[in-house]
């Protein structure tokens, strides 16, 4: 009763997959929203710093390609109606390319100009994890998450020569932990805010778990 569902988030509900995001262009620092949709706006009393650099660098700016590797798939233009958006990246995805740079500037400034389904910048720190792991994508390559949980996400990957996979979840070391097929795995950080991993190749079955 408190908050009414309006026509726009009856709409988006008939989507019953499992996990995307939703942006509501006039709501966008509203906490309301969140009751119904994955938001990539909403409000908190303290943000992560690194999220609200993005908010004010990129998804303020419109930055289209920002939008899709935070997997937004429904863009609410007013209460009655939203957009699809057929772009947006999906929870996971490989990358073909890693770019690395030495500032946090230099990582925010990648964002302005790049293809997120196939390009991603990392900080030079992560170059032990990532460097020369990127690789051109072959066909029957896939990624994609089997169980979602605010604390645990599973995905099943299935690629011919190993690779890096982009993954749509804020990177936040404090007490995430990933693993390949049950062995640990290092988790990095791209494109400013989202996660990755060197995947080998082969079927393998990834967790994160807080």
């Amino acid at each position: 009763e408190q908050i009414a569902a309006r026509p726009v988030d009856r709409q988006i509900l008939q989507d019953t997959a499992m996990n995307y995001r939703v942006l509501d262009v006039n709501k966008f620092g509203d906490a309301s929203p969140s009751y119904y949709h994955k938001m990539i706006g909403g409000y908190h009393a303290a943000k992560l710093t690194r999220y609200q650099d993005l908010i004010d660098h990129q998804i303020g700016k419109n930055n289209t390609e920002v939008l899709n590797m935070l997997n937004t798939k429904y863009i609410i233009v007013d209460d009655n109606s939203a957009m699809e958006n057929p772009d947006a990246m999906g929870n996971a995805w490989w990358v073909e390319k890693v770019d690395f740079v030495d500032t946090p500037n230099e990582e925010m400034a990648f964002l302005n100009d790049f293809k997120a389904d196939s390009a991603a910048v990392a900080d030079a720190r992560f170059k032990p994890v990532l460097e020369n792991k990127a690789g051109v994508k072959m066909p029957g390559d896939t990624i994609y998450e089997t169980t979602y949980a605010p604390n645990e996400l599973n995905y099943h990957a299935v690629s011919q020569n190993g690779g890096v996979a982009v993954f749509s979840e804020i990177y936040f070391p404090w007490g995430w932990t990933a693993t390949i097929d049950g062995k640990p795995a290092e988790i990095a950080r791209v494109n400013y805010v989202l996660r990755a991993l060197y995947i080998p190749a082969g079927t393998h079955h990834i967790n994160f778990k807080f």
